[in-house]
């Protein structure tokens, strides 16, 4: 298991710093070629006003990094309320659970980039409220995809008609087989 950390400061208390983690896992497809990015539980902590609402989401981007059109995307929110403390922790799990990328052709080394632009929305006073946001990224080798090889053979067939000693000088040996109907040269 992995963890992508997103951290961000709460204004007015600038000695609490916010957490996002992102925990997923990443498996690589050497046949398909693809990646498959799967989330699990994850969380989000920060400081708030206790008793007050709040809100936290975090947009999750995977890409493939050897190719930038093939892109997914999930989502990890709460709507909670904060209890005063800087430990508070208010659990989620991205949305979709798991999301595929697929690679270019190329042989090489496979990775991903996964991106996470993460925003609170916090009380921090009866009267303030602050959204913080702030992002993270990582790139993960994922595996290695071997180069194929096409081999061509042209072949050019010969017919091959052996001489064979009669005894009495050298003769070319004609092959016949049999039709069923008698018996012809062998081309």
């Amino acid at each position: 298991m992995a963890t992508l950390q997103v951290v961000y400061t709460i204004r007015a208390y600038e000695e609490w710093s916010g957490l996002c983690n992102i925990e997923y896992e990443c498996a690589y497809n050497a046949e398909t070629n693809q990646t498959t990015v799967t989330f699990s539980e994850g969380f989000f902590q920060y400081y708030g006003l206790a008793g007050y609402k709040t809100s936290a989401t975090a947009n999750i981007t995977v890409k493939a990094a050897d190719n930038e059109e093939s892109t997914a995307t999930a989502v990890m929110a709460i709507t909670d309320t904060t209890n005063g403390g800087s430990g508070w922790t208010s659990r989620a799990t991205p949305d979709p659970v798991s999301v595929t990328v697929q690679h270019s052709s190329e042989p090489g080394e496979k990775s991903i980039v996964i991106f996470a632009d993460s925003t609170v929305s916090v009380w921090v006073t009866a009267d303030e409220a602050d959204t913080p946001s702030a992002t993270a990224s990582e790139t993960i080798v994922v595996g290695d995809r071997q180069g194929m090889v096409t081999i061509e053979i042209n072949a050019e067939w010969k017919h091959f008609s052996p001489y064979i000693d009669t005894g009495s000088g050298w003769k070319q040996y004609v092959p016949y087989r049999d039709t069923g109907t008698g018996w012809e040269i062998c081309k």
